[in-house]
């Protein structure tokens, strides 16, 4: 077996005619210089969780590009090269032509010690899998690779030389793989440019600025009337929040419905924003219609607070209907490039960078976002590029809204999620109508003998200590319930609808909202009560319309609440 090719010569993407591209060498400095010039982002709290050589941990990330079972697969590189006939003789297409593998154990050779070989499975996790089966690394290409690994560290520092915990871990593992992806963006690193560092690192910044990656800047404002000018004055629950909220931690608001929990998390967001204790703010709910609506009241919020014009992403499986304004793109390098084959997903990996940063997953990187749990759920599962989530999560302020809502098994996940956020250095504001004891002293991380309030309303929280305000409870209200069996109260609804009543009708099927909302039009006299009906089925757009038009009918400012019978279905059975 003969001497392996310089790396210099090593492709590490084709060109879309198929053409060997830019090389392996060229490729590792500009996700360097990415992973550098992402780092300059971070605020000290971040910045203290990273070991040295992290930057140069995403520079090694395709050095085992550097391997006969990648390089083989450019037939037009073994032609320019004159290695076809070795190839053919030396077996190249049997031997291991995963990349990310190849790396990650080469950069485990580097770091010497089996407690530093966590950092090395990071680097190998790159196209969003961890990687398992140690491989043979042959050696006349192992120099070339050590080679180059010597090059990317003198210029990036050294490898950490300390275990890492798993928060950081994998907050490694996300800064590693968005470097990669937006060092693939060709618009800014052209697979035929080559360039000193200083212009690498140059072209970086200028990346990170066309994806409108930025630090969150917000505006100086004196108090909860100028974040929300159209409530007069804070009330009882809204101040406990302002005094209790005021450094990172796990907090936790109950009160009833339409108490003002919303906007006591996001002043309480604002201070931590301002005060530089937090990067950014992510708003989570259980479902896409409470997220889309929650949209609908941040977005004004945050215009108010940001001096960027930054919308807020809005974040769950259909939120690119809803998206009001495209997102900046990537371009990769490789849309169709053959040079991932035998790796996980070749057309996975390949659009995975373009799909994080077009798609309503940017929420989750953007500065502001809104969305459903399961988005920072996805985060603390075995899904592909969770680490990316807990990524672009760390250092925000996370609201979990409606906590009280979910079952066990979300709720244990949840649990979980809370405890990753604040490893991230994030600060968890978790609001709830009925939260038990027990779940707020779980949600906390209260010990069994640490006494608490069981007042109602309540802020509690975790900064450090544990910290209580009890708040004015609201006016009681009486709510009477009467069953109804047989036939359905039809004339009794439209009848208390015309005496200006408002009423809300759910059946448990959309068939049956269906049917309920048919009979009462039916029943329904000439000039009498609107009706309207709203379930799942409905086109997106129709259903927008329709949620718009009762918000703007029985929401917080009501233009007509009188006079309507309003139908749906439960979700939930």
């Amino acid at each position: 077996m003969g001497n392996a090719p310089p790396h210099e010569d090593c492709w590490d993407k084709t060109t879309k005619d198929g053409r060997p591209g830019i090389s392996v060498r060229d490729h590792c400095l500009n996700v360097g210089c990415i992973a550098e010039a992402l780092l300059t982002f971070l605020p000290r709290q971040l910045k203290d969780l990273l070991p040295a050589g992290s930057a140069a941990l995403a520079a090694l990330h395709d050095i085992g590009k550097v391997s006969p079972g990648f390089q083989r697969k450019s037939e037009a590189w073994l032609v320019q090269r004159s290695l076809g006939a070795r190839a053919l003789n030396e077996g190249w297409s049997a031997r291991v032509s995963d990349h990310a593998k190849i790396s990650q154990f080469t950069v485990q050779e580097l770091l010497g010690q089996s407690r530093l070989y966590p950092w090395a499975a990071v680097v190998g996790a790159h196209h969003g899998r961890i990687k398992g089966v140690r491989v043979s690394l042959g050696e006349p290409w192992e120099q070339e690779r050590r080679r180059l690994a010597a090059e990317l560290i003198s210029e990036f520092a050294s490898l950490p030389d300390t275990p890492p915990d798993d928060a950081t871990l994998w907050y490694v593992a996300g800064l590693i793989t968005v470097a990669d992806w937006i060092g693939s963006d060709d618009r800014h690193f052209p697979q035929d440019a080559r360039w000193e560092m200083p212009e690498r690192r140059r072209r970086a910044q200028t990346a990170l600025t066309t994806i409108e990656w930025r630090s969150v800047k917000v505006r100086p404002l004196s108090g909860f009337r100028d974040l929300f000018p159209e409530i007069p004055q804070a009330n009882t629950l809204q101040t406990a929040t302002d005094q209790t909220v005021r450094a990172p931690g796990t907090y936790v608001i109950e009160g009833p419905m339409g108490c003002g929990k919303t906007e006591a998390a996001l002043a309480a967001a604002y201070q931590l924003i301002v005060s530089g204790k937090a990067t950014g703010l992510y708003f989570a709910l259980p479902t896409q219609v409470t997220s889309n609506r929650i949209h609908l009241r941040v977005q004004p919020f945050i215009h108010r607070i940001s001096a960027d014009p930054e919308a807020v992403r809005l974040v769950h499986s259909a939120s690119w209907l809803a998206e009001s304004r495209a997102p900046a793109e990537l371009r990769p390098a490789y849309p169709l490039d053959p040079t991932h084959m035998n790796d996980d997903n070749p057309e996975e990996h390949a659009e995975a960078g373009r799909s994080w940063f077009a798609s309503s997953k940017r929420a989750l990187l953007a500065p502001f976002g809104v969305g459903t749990v399961d988005q920072a759920l996805l985060g603390i599962v075995a899904a592909k590029h969770f680490f990316v989530r807990q990524f672009g999560l760390a250092g925000k302020v996370v609201i979990l809204d409606e906590v009280h809502t979910y079952d066990l098994y979300t709720g244990t996940l949840i649990g979980a999620l809370v405890k990753r956020l604040r490893e991230l250095q994030c600060t968890v504001i978790i609001l709830s109508a009925t939260l038990t004891e027990e779940r707020r002293r779980e949600l906390l991380g209260l010990p069994d003998g640490q006494p608490a309030s069981a007042a109602y309303p309540l802020v509690s929280g975790v900064a450090g200590s544990f910290l209580e305000c009890a708040c004015e409870p609201p006016p009681s209200k009486t709510i009477r319930i009467r069953n109804v069996s047989g036939k359905l109260p039809l004339e009794e609804a439209l009848e208390r609808a015309r005496h200006s009543e408002c009423l809300l009708w759910i059946r448990n099927t959309v068939d049956e909202a269906q049917e309920t909302y048919r009979a009462l039009q039916s029943a329904n006299s000439q000039g009498g009560p609107s009706i309207a009906l709203l379930h799942s089925r409905f086109p997106f757009f129709r259903r927008e319309q329709l949620e718009n038009e009762w918000m703007n009918r029985l929401g917080k400012s009501p233009s007509n609440r009188s006079r309507r019978v309003r139908l749906g279905f439960n979700p939930g059975r």
